[in-house]
C-alpha cells in the first residue's frame, strides 16, 4: 500500500511540475513580450520627440541654408546621444543636408523616419538609426529575474505539494502502520508459545513472556542472555547441524533440544526458525514450544506400557509353574 502511495505521489508531483514549469514558461513569455514591447515603444516615442526637438534646433540654420552648421550640430548631437548610430536630414527633393555615423555596431537597432516642418513652409525628412543594445540587456536581466524568481517559486510549490501530499496519504498510512505493529506487539507479548528474536550469534534481542517463562526468567532477564548461555553443552553438535541448514536454506527445525533453566533443572522444548532481515541486519526469528509435559505424559505412558509387559510377562511364566504342579 505504502509504494502505490509513493507512485501515486510521484505522479501527482510530475503532473503538477508539468502544468507549473508550462505555465511558467507561458507567463515569462508574456511578460518578457509585454516589456520588450513597452520598452521598444517608450524608446520610439522618445525618439521621435528629440528628432522633432533636433529640427527646431536647426530650423535657423536650414532656413539660412546653412547646411555646414546644421551638419555640424546633428554630429554633436550624435556623439553625445550613445544611443545614436546614425542621423541623416533629408530635404524634400532628397538630398542630403546633414549626415552622421558612428563607428562602434550595435547588436539591436530600430529606425524611425520621421517628416518634420520648419519655418512657415519648409519640410525635410531625419532618418536615425537607434542603438537598443541597452534596452535587451535590460530585458535579458529581467528574463534572468524572471527564470530565477521561478525556479524558486517552483521549488516552493513542489515542497508544499510534497509536504501536503505525505500529510494527506502518507499519515493515514503511517497511523495504519503504527496500528498493525501495536496489534502484531501484543499478539508477541501475550502468544502462549515461546517467541525470540536473535542475531547470528545466538544474542537474545527480543523475547516474549512465554520465552522468558521456559527458561524461569523475566524478560529482561533474557535480554541478557545468548542462546548459548542456556543450551546445554551435550547439544553442541546438532546445534551445528541446525545452524548449518539455517545458513543453506534460511530456516531450520523443528526439531527437540533442551533449554536450562534458572534453577538449573532442563527444560525439554520443541523449537524451529528462519532468517529475517530487521534494520538491515539478518537475524532468526524462533518460535519455541514447551514439551515438558508432553514428554512427561509420553514417559508415563512409556512407563504404563512396560509394567503392562512386565505383568504379561509373568503372568505366562506363572501359568506354566502351575501347570507343572498339576502334572
Amino acid at each position: 500500500m505504502t509504494t502505490r502511495v509513493l507512485n501515486y505521489e510521484r505522479r501527482t508531483i510530475a503532473l503538477f511540475l508539468l502544468v507549473l514549469t508550462v505555465a511558467v514558461v507561458i507567463g515569462n513569455g508574456a511578460v518578457y513580450v509585454h516589456q520588450r514591447h513597452t520598452l521598444l515603444q517608450q524608446s520610439f516615442q522618445h525618439a521621435e520627440h528629440e528628432v522633432s526637438l533636433i529640427i527646431k534646433l536647426i530650423a535657423e540654420s536650414l532656413i539660412k541654408s546653412d547646411y555646414a552648421a546644421a551638419e555640424q550640430f546633428v554630429d554633436q548631437w550624435g556623439a553625445d546621444d550613445q544611443d545614436v548610430i546614425a542621423a541623416k536630414i533629408v530635404s524634400a527633393n532628397d538630398f542630403t543636408l546633414a549626415h552622421y555615423r558612428r563607428n562602434r555596431p550595435a547588436a539591436h537597432t530600430f529606425s524611425t523616419s520621421q517628416r518634420v516642418n520648419y519655418g512657415s513652409s519648409g519640410v525635410v525628412k531625419m532618418e536615425v538609426v537607434w542603438d537598443t543594445t541597452s534596452i535587451y540587456h535590460g530585458l535579458n536581466r529581467l528574463l534572468t529575474i524572471l527564470v530565477s524568481v521561478s525556479v524558486l517559486l517552483i521549488a516552493v510549490l513542489l515542497f508544499f505539494l510534497w509536504w501536503v501530499l505525505r500529510r494527506a496519504l502518507l499519515n493515514p498510512v503511517s497511523d495504519e502502520l503504527t496500528l498493525s505493529e501495536r496489534y502484531n506487539r501484543m499478539l508477541f507479548e501475550q502468544s502462549p508459545v515461546g517467541l525470540a528474536l536473535s542475531r547470528l550469534n545466538g544474542e537474545l534481542v527480543d523475547v516474549n513472556e512465554a520465552y522468558a517463562h521456559i527458561i524461569g526468567r523475566t524478560v529482561a532477564e533474557a535480554l541478557h542472555l545468548s542462546h548459548w548461555d542456556i543450551t546445554p553443552d551435550s547439544y553442541s553438535d546438532e546445534e551445528k547441524e541446525q545452524l548449518a541448514k539455517l545458513q543453506r536454506t534460511g530456516c531450520y527445525g523443528p526439531y527437540e533440544k533442551e533449554y536450562v533453566h534458572k534453577d538449573g533443572h532442563r527444560v525439554p522444548v520443541r523449537l524451529q526458525g528462519r532468517i529475517l532481515e530487521k534494520d538491515g541486519e539478518q537475524m532468526i526469528w524462533s518460535s519455541v514450544e514447551n514439551i515438558a509435559e508432553r514428554k512427561s505424559a509420553e514417559e508415563a505412558i512409556e512407563a504404563a506400557h512396560q509394567r503392562l509387559a512386565d505383568a504379561q510377562r509373568l503372568a505366562h511364566i506363572g501359568s506354566w509353574e502351575l501347570d507343572l504342579k498339576c502334572n
